[in-house]
């Protein structure tokens, strides 16, 4: 009878080492999949910010004809429709601290005017762009500050606009004078923004709710304030944007810790001298990917760039890619 060997099982330092092995290949291995993944996620930012360009342009092209500008300051809210309502389009995946543009539409502006039967007598109308709701604006034809825009109610009401603000006006019943209601829309230094109002003309009364139907404020009435929070965005706007016209070669957004990059300068109080905008851009520009950052040019496109050599306070750089071309004509 032939009798079969003794089976030897791996001994404690064999079983040691396959551990170590496979330890070390582990170790070479995880930063080559880390490195892969956030390839992927400067790639789908880079996607984004090529979304927000058609989304950009989709805009221009729609107000073509009346020459609006984009607003710096409310950008989320203008492209928003544009880029099909996708808010996620607004984050980069590596983003984990997003700057708030304020959700105004979870707010109401409540309008108790009983003569007005359309909506019943008394009507609630959100805090967006709708049929009694607009961003007030120099190319708007009709209302009180139609041709003018914001500039109106700074000088009619004595109150300077905060940069990267806007102004929203109401329409509560049918002369659509667009005086009613208007509030100041500013961003805080926290991200969210802070709306006060500054001119009632209607002879009714309002008040303010919140998503819940909870009154914020009643009456809503000048000198009302509150802040806005709630949606979220990865890209700050370059603040002179609303005065692009051939200026394909200048950034337009940039991965930024505001939704506004208060970064461009530009002539404030009319002395012929640029002034230096009130920014932070050490501690606001976010490089994201590995140590860059991707940056949207006005004509659509996109690259990932070393903050370095974009930084505004370097004259140089300033006048290449921050200042529009009409500012520099002006110098």
């Amino acid at each position: 009878m032939t009798s079969l060997g003794t089976r030897r099982g791996f001994t404690l330092i064999e079983l040691l080492v396959v551990i170590t092995i496979i330890g070390i290949l582990m170790a070479l291995m995880f930063p080559a999949v880390q490195s892969v993944r956030a390839t992927g996620r400067s790639a789908q930012c880079k996607n984004n910010l090529h979304q927000i360009a058609t989304g950009y342009g989709m805009f221009i092209d729609l107000h073509s004809t009346t020459n609006r500008r984009i607003t710096p300051g409310a950008w989320p809210v203008q492209l928003l429709e544009h880029v099909g309502h996708v808010n996620r389009m607004f984050i980069c995946p590596d983003d984990d601290e997003t700057s708030q543009y304020g959700n105004l539409s979870q707010y109401t502006f409540w309008v108790n005017n009983r003569t007005f039967d359309e909506y019943g007598g008394t009507h609630g109308i959100p805090f967006e762009v709708g049929p009694r709701c607009r961003i007030s604006s120099a190319d708007n034809t009709t209302g009180w500050s139609k041709g003018v825009g914001p500039p109106f109610w700074e000088q009619k009401q004595n109150y300077e606009l905060a940069e990267g603000g806007y102004m929203i006006e109401f329409e509560d019943a049918t002369d659509f004078d667009w005086s009613d209601m208007v509030v100041a829309v500013e961003p805080n230094d926290n991200g969210e923004l802070h709306c006060t109002a500054i001119a009632k003309y209607a002879g009714y009364t309002f008040k303010l709710l919140d998503d819940n139907g909870d009154v914020v404020h009643d009456p809503f009435q000048p000198g009302c304030d509150f802040n806005a929070v709630g949606s979220q965005a990865s890209y700050g706007m370059n603040n002179r944007a609303g005065v692009f016209r051939d200026d394909s070669s200048k950034i337009l957004m940039v991965e930024y810790g505001r939704t506004v990059a208060n970064v461009a300068y530009m002539d404030r109080d009319g002395d012929g001298v640029n002034d230096a905008m009130p920014d932070r851009w050490p501690e606001l520009i976010e490089p994201r990917h590995f140590g860059k950052t991707n940056v949207l040019f006005a004509g659509g496109d996109v690259r990932t760039m070393d903050p370095k050599k974009i930084d505004p306070r370097i004259l140089k750089y300033q006048q290449e890619y921050w200042q529009p071309m009409n500012d520099l004509l002006q110098q």
